[in-house]
């Protein structure tokens, strides 16, 4: 299964990064093609398409290469597994950045959002056991005290969801870099939790990183810079509060795994 997925879609990456160099050259050349013309891509575009299809073209040689070597399945299967789940997150956040009249349509309809995804997960099953890792950190999860579960299911992850929501209706920059934060930690997390097969302690610091500062942030807006509309303020306020307890929370955790508290959390047999 993992031979013939590195070989199709190195494959297909290689094809859309030379396809991408060719729209340049067509440009360079003189060149007018209906497509460019009708998506509206502009110069600068092409030069952008143009170093995202040498990325392109290097990974999917790298995956080709590493196709037939098992013993690179794991970490070049789970770079390739984070890389798509990224541009999952980078698709929802660009679509409803658009334009805000297409919000909604961007939400229920995320048809390349749902590609990356099962891409990302079929790298990851490939490059270890995904599906019984993931399972392990389910019940880890589940292992937490109730009012954890509370706490992350009903307050952060909301509060963090809703950002590209607010974004994709406002434009405004505090929901934009709060949902850029938000694929930061999803990321980072999804790779320790994955790792170490659960929940611990470390699973905080990856938090500090983007939190702390955007806490920051959210507080100048709300009262430094204000100009927020009333609905953004509410968002700002509950943003600030909610990640305020959560630094505090991570802080503390991070505290305790430097002093050597290390222990994975597992559901009791």
């Amino acid at each position: 299964m993992a031979k013939p997925l590195f070989q199709i879609v190195g494959l297909l990456l290689i094809c859309l990064g030379t396809a991408l160099f060719l729209a340049l050259g067509a440009h360079l050349g003189g060149v007018r093609t209906e497509l460019v013309a009708a998506a509206g891509v502009n110069a600068m575009g092409l030069y952008l398409g143009a170093t995202a299809g040498s990325v392109m073209i290097g990974w999917g040689t790298i995956l080709m290469l590493t196709a037939r070597r098992t013993d690179l399945h794991g970490p070049v299967g789970l770079g390739t597994g984070l890389g798509f789940l990224a541009l999952s997150l980078m698709r929802l956040w660009i679509a409803l950045a658009a334009h805000e009249d297409f919000s909604a349509i961007a939400i229920l309809m995320p048809g390349e959002i749902v590609l990356f995804l099962a891409l990302a997960i079929a790298f990851f099953q490939a490059a270890f056991d995904f599906w019984s890792r993931l399972v392990d950190a389910f019940r880890s999860l589940n292992a937490a005290p109730i009012w954890v579960q509370i706490w992350v299911w009903s307050f952060l992850a909301p509060v963090n969801m809703a950002s590209f929501v607010f974004y994709g209706f406002t434009n405004h920059p505090l929901p934009g870099w709060i949902a850029l934060g938000f694929m930061f930690v999803l990321l980072s997390n999804m790779s320790i939790v994955l790792y170490e097969r659960g929940i611990s302690k470390i699973t905080s610091l990856p938090h500090l990183i983007p939190w702390v500062p955007l806490q920051i942030y959210a507080g100048y807006w709300l009262f430094v810079w204000g100009d927020l509309s009333p609905s953004l303020a509410v968002y700002a306020w509950a943003y600030f509060v909610i990640i305020g307890i959560s630094n505090v929370f991570d802080l503390y955790d991070t505290y305790r795994w430097v002093r050597g508290e290390r222990a994975i959390l597992q559901a009791q047999a």
